[in-house]
């Protein structure tokens, strides 16, 4: 699962709905409908509200939901599946942007 920063989110995309549910560990959920263009996903993001401290992470950030979505990218790929889990193993993805690294003033790679 993924979450974003609210605040990363365009504006006017998200429109809080009345339905909340509840987690046993997480506390209680508000639900969003997604709004693109002429397109409505009922129930299509999530907000953890009023987390507790173990999971403070969470506070202001929004998970969309995976089948409500037409589909999701990491980087320039559709991710077919499930999102990588970058604790467990590595997926090279293609990108369009420009990647540089360095080692203090060293090019180590560069990369487009």
């Amino acid at each position: 699962m993924a979450y974003f920063p609210a605040t990363d989110i365009s504006p006017n995309t998200l429109n809080r709905t009345e339905n909340t549910t509840g987690h046993p560990d997480l506390g209680l959920t508000s639900w969003y409908s997604v709004e693109a263009g002429e397109r409505k996903a009922q129930r299509g993001a999530r907000q953890r509200i009023d987390v507790p401290a173990y999971a403070s992470e969470l506070q202001g950030r929004v998970a969309f939901a995976w089948l409500a979505m037409d589909a999701f990218y990491e980087e320039d790929e559709r991710i077919v599946g499930h999102a990588a889990d970058s604790y467990h193993r590595i997926d090279i993805r293609q990108t369009s942007r420009h990647l540089v690294v360095r080692h203090r003033d060293r090019i180590i790679a560069d990369t487009n």
